[in-house]
């Protein structure tokens, strides 16, 4: 996640990830409880979401996760 925007050729998919998800605003300070907490590895083990095995730190699919409890009430 990122507030600057990537050279040129991305498409801009701002307005269609708020119209699936809304606005969602969290602090670096909660973002970071909520990576560090149990509830988000739990989720991500559930929905087989794991680390590169040759040592990349993509998660595909976490940033999804992270709306999800986020989004929670």
């Amino acid at each position: 996640m990122s507030d600057e925007a990537p050279e040129g050729g991305y498409k801009d998919a701002t307005a269609a990830s708020c119209s699936q998800w809304g606005f969602v605003s969290a602090s670096n300070e909660e973002m970071e409880r909520l990576v560090a907490s149990e509830t988000f590895a739990r989720e991500l083990v559930a929905r087989g979401i794991t680390a590169d095995p040759d040592g990349g730190i993509e998660l595909h699919g976490a940033v999804d996760v992270l709306l999800e409890l986020l989004a929670e009430p």
